[in-house]
Order: structure tokens, then sequence, then C-alpha cells
């Protein structure tokens, strides 16, 4: 299915649930990585915190033995000895414990580094135990408090020297694994908000297309609409998708091509109704010229009339005249037959008068058939 096909209501939901659906994947994330962060963190910091409380613990211990040692090797005091013995047996094994556990939690090089020196400075503490041991049954006070304050004073220096950097150096793992867990979380915030920026500018590109896909093919009905308003019929309709703008411009195409067609009707009416016109005019021309020619005859007509009626009144003034000379014949006997004569012209005349009259009803039928 294409970008234009899709209806405008699922693109707008698509857009809004493909944002949220980005947003809290971007979170929960960010959240999983702070949370896996932290807690590795916390793992390692506990297993340092760890380490330091057995080593300081171990430095305890082996600061309390050698109390123990000093007090039973310079001291010949049977009963101390034999109070101090036991004790400090029992602490070099809670200490030998103490070691192993230690060492197998060492997993770095450097633990096990300082670990192994700690081991070999016990180890060099542990003979000279044997060898204060020796001078104490010797009975030589002197070399023994010399090797007390001397060569086993050293070697218990250089021994907790050992422990000591041992615990400053879990310290500084320690603090090594919280600015590791901070910059992580810092690491996870930053990728977090790159996350949440990229999806933002996803999302407004998603959204610029929507936004363009919906406007450009209202812009372009707009502008048709605008044609038609201005009876513009020829701008051609783009064809556009088959979502809510593309059956806008399909509806207005489809209006358009109706447009043209009534125009086109209303045209050939129009040229219809002109030629009709013309044809009226040219036979309202034509009932004019065959008005006044009937007008024409008509005149003719009544001035024949007035012709016939003015012959009639000659005939009845004749008519007149010959009843006078008729009695008066036997006066006028010579003269009747001239008056004959002159009767029977105007008789003639009469008869020339009605054919005259025919002729003109004659006329005056046509004209009023053709009228008609």
């Amino acid at each position: 299915m294409k970008f234009d096909d899709i209806p405008v209501s699922r693109k707008l939901w698509g857009a809004t649930l493909l944002i949220l659906v980005c947003m809290l994947l971007a979170s929960a994330g960010v959240q999983w990585h702070t949370a896996r962060a932290q807690h590795d963190a916390r793992a390692r910091m506990g297993h340092h915190e760890q380490l330091i409380t057995d080593a300081v613990r171990w430095r305890g211990m082996t600061e309390t033995n050698t109390q123990r040692v000093i007090a039973t090797t310079v001291n010949a005091d049977p009963i101390i000895k034999a109070a101090f013995a036991e004790k400090l047996k029992q602490g070099i094994a809670e200490i030998s414990v103490l070691q192993k556990r230690i060492s197998a939690q060492a997993v770095t090089p450097a633990d096990k580094e300082a670990l192994a020196t700690v081991a070999e400075r016990r180890t060099v503490v542990l003979a000279l135990l044997k060898k204060g041991a020796a001078l104490r049954d010797a009975g030589d006070s002197t070399a023994t408090v010399a090797f007390v304050d001397g060569e086993f004073a050293t070697a218990i220096t250089s021994y907790l020297d050992a422990l000591t950097a041992f615990v400053e150096l879990q310290g500084r793992q320690r603090d090594a694994a919280l600015a590791q867990a901070q910059a992580a979380e810092r690491q996870a915030q930053w990728v977090g908000g790159a996350v949440m920026l990229a999806v933002c500018v996803l999302s407004l590109l998603w959204m610029s297309r929507v936004v363009r896909g919906i406007r450009q093919p209202l812009g372009q009905a707009v502008q048709v609409a605008q044609a038609i308003a201005e009876g513009d019929l020829s701008r051609e309709v783009p064809a556009g998708g088959r979502d809510e703008t593309g059956q806008l411009l399909a509806a207005l195409g489809a209006m358009t091509l109706r447009l043209r067609k009534l125009v086109d009707e209303v045209r050939h009416g129009v040229e219809s109704v002109n030629t009709a016109s013309g044809e009226i005019a040219t036979g309202n021309h034509d009932l004019s010229a065959r008005t006044e020619q009937t007008a024409s005859n008509l005149q003719q007509t009544a001035s024949s009339m007035e012709e016939i009626t003015t012959t009639v009144g000659h005939a009845a003034d004749t008519a007149r005249e010959a009843n006078r000379l008729a009695g008066t014949a036997a006066g006028a006997a010579e003269r009747g037959g001239q008056v004959v004569s002159q009767v029977v012209r105007s008789m003639q005349d009469i008869t020339e008068s009605s054919k005259k009259i025919a002729d003109i009803i004659g006329t005056i039928d046509g004209i009023a058939f053709q009228t008609n």
C-alpha cells in the first residue's frame, strides 16, 4: 500500500502511536541499562567492600597475633607463654582460612599480585616466629629483644604494609567501580537522550511527511476550486491517492468534467437559440414586408373602392337622367339613341368596375390566407 493510499486518520494515529512506542522503548531501554549498570556496580562495590572488610579483619588479627608473639617471645614466663600460645595458633589458623577466602575472591591481576605479596611476607613472618622461639628457648633475652625490635618488627611492618596496600587497592577499585557505574549511568542518560532526540527527529520527519501529504492535495484542491469559482474549467485536476484528500481531488475532477459537459450543453443550446432567433428575425422581416405589401394592396383596394363608389354615383346620376329622358322620350326621341348609347357605355364601365372589385376581393383573400 502506498503512503498516499493510507487514510488521514490512520496516518495521524499511526504517527502518534509510533512516537509513543518509540519513547516508551527508549525510556525502557535507558532504565534497563541504568538498572543493569547500577546492579553491576553494586555487585562490584559489594565484592570490593567484602574484600576490604576481610582484609581489615586480617590486618587486625595480624596485629593481635603480633602482640601475642611479642608477649610469648620476649617474656619467658611459662604461664604467659601457655596463655598466649593456644590463642596464637588459633589466630594463625583463622588468618589462614581468611587468606584462602580472600584469595578465592580475588579475580583481577592486581588483586592476585597484591595477595601474592601479602602471602610472601606472611610466610617470612611465620618463618621468623620459629627463629624468635628458638632465641627465647636459648635464654638469650638480649638477642631476643633485638630480634623482636629489629628483624621481626621490620617483617611485621612490611607484612602489615602489604595488607594496607591490598585494602587501599580494594578501595581504589571500589571507587573505580562507583565512578564506572556513574559513568555508565551518564552514558545511559546520554544514550537515552540521543535515542529520544532520534525519536523526535524521526517523528518530525514522519509528521512532516504526513502534513505534506495532507497539505499538498488540499492546496491543489483549493486552487482547483478557486479556478472553478473564477469560471476556469480548463485546469486539470492532479491525480491523488485513495485517502480523504485524494477522494476530494477525484470529486473535484468529476465535478469539473460535469461542469464542462454542462457548459458545452449550454453553449449548444445558446447557439440553437441564436439560430432560431435569426430565423425568427428573418421571418419577422418577411412578415413585415408582407404586411407592408398588404397595406399597399389595401390602399389600392380603398382607391378602387373609391373609384367604384364614384362610378356607381355616376351610374345613379345617369340612371336618373335616363329616367328623366325616358319621361320626355317623346320630346327627345331624336336624342334617345345617344342616351341609350351613353347608358350602354356606363354599364360597360360598371361591368369593368365589378371585375376590378372581384380582383381586389381575390387579392384580399390571398393576403388573408398568407397571413394565417
